[in-house]
């Protein structure tokens, strides 16, 4: 059952993720999954996922490898807890690819952290997301 949330709540939620997950001390990214995957909201999974890959461009453009890896572990977790499909994952991830500029390294290591961190989903022969 899809769980409404109150826009306070909402935003909420989005500051405190963002702020556990720029800070500079590690904080592993599948509490954060695992959180909205017990909210379940589409709501605020998409605004998630979106806030997500927007950090990720602006946090390459800006030279942060270190911040846009973080986030990018955060996208392969958000594919492990359901809070978005394959094809949404993938999709994102080969948009991140096909991007033209010097920031290639920077790029190839968002998609290896974002894929490394889903693996094990990602090879399941039926998957179900």
């Amino acid at each position: 059952m899809q769980k409404k949330l109150k826009e306070k709540e909402e935003n909420y939620i989005l500051e405190y993720m963002v702020c556990g997950i720029d800070s500079e001390v590690y904080l592993t990214t599948y509490f954060y999954a695992s959180l909205l995957r017990e909210l379940n909201s589409k709501e605020l999974n998409k605004q998630i996922h979106n806030l997500t890959v927007e950090t990720i461009r602006n946090a390459l453009r800006e030279g942060n490898c270190q911040k846009a890896v973080r986030w990018s572990r955060l996208l392969g977790e958000l594919y492990n807890y359901e809070c978005m499909s394959r094809k949404s994952m993938l999709n994102e991830l080969e948009q991140l690819l096909a991007v033209k500029d010097e920031e290639i390294a920077g790029r190839l290591k968002c998609v290896c952290a974002a894929l490394d961190t889903a693996r094990t989903y990602l090879q399941q022969v039926n998957p179900k997301k």
